[in-house]
């Protein structure tokens, strides 16, 4: 069905813009149904446990421990407010 809607929006897109820009909603609407991309890309991003965020492997290896510590924060936080009621 989107192969569909696909060619029929290529042959209505005339400019470059609008195409790319067709392209990136199919990528997004794809990504949220868990589907792989059409151009066939891995996607090699490292998952943050804590989170739920994807980074590049440089980025996660500073992400983790800030979320982390911040996540730990939180649980301490809401654990003493649950105490105090």
């Amino acid at each position: 069905m989107t192969e569909n809607i696909t060619i029929q929006m290529k042959s209505k897109l005339s400019t470059g813009w609008r195409m790319k820009q067709a392209a990136f909603r199919e990528a997004v609407a794809a990504a949220k149904k868990g589907e792989v991309m059409g151009d066939g890309t891995i996607d090699d991003r490292v998952l943050c446990q804590f989170c739920g965020r994807k980074f590049r492997a440089e980025a996660a290896v500073r992400h983790i421990p800030l979320c982390k510590k911040k996540f730990e924060d939180n649980k301490h936080k809401k654990m003493a407010t649950m105490r105090k009621k």
